[in-house]
């Protein structure tokens, strides 16, 4: 009993430094302390063509931010960085609404259906989850 709550704690401490916790050919989790930023990896090379960052289900309204060049772009609290091997984008003073799933791409890569998917985790604070953990191995 003690162990799984101690791995679990192991997981949710792996997550916090907003740095990818789960990667697979098609999921990528980040887990970031509300009110931090969190910087995406998109490895999309965009080659003067639209890059895109959405939630959900992608569709037209779902968009939260797009560029139509390889310029870096801000909008709002949502911006893209462009780099030789894909794009970032950043979220910044994330709140728990931003939890979600997430799709980034580019129109280089054919369709918006040829993405990458992202889950963002916004979580209350590390304190919180340090003390959860603490008790838990006393």
């Amino acid at each position: 009993m003690n162990i799984s709550r101690t791995l679990i704690c192991f997981f949710l401490f792996s997550l916090q430094d907003g740095s990818t916790g789960l990667v697979s050919d098609q999921l990528s989790v980040y887990s970031v302390t509300e009110g931090a930023d969190v910087r995406v990896e998109c490895p999309f090379t965009s080659y003067k063509k639209s890059s895109f960052f959405c939630k959900e289900k992608c569709k037209q309204e779902d968009i939260l931010i797009e560029t139509t060049d390889a310029e870096d772009y801000q909008s709002g609290r949502y911006s893209i960085d462009h780099k030789q091997k894909g794009f970032f984008v950043t979220i910044t003073q994330l709140t728990k609404s931003d939890s979600g799933e997430y799709r980034c791409g580019s129109t280089a890569s054919s369709s918006r259906n040829s993405s990458k998917l992202i889950e963002i985790i916004v979580v209350d604070g590390e304190f919180l989850l340090k003390t959860e953990c603490s008790s838990l191995s006393k």
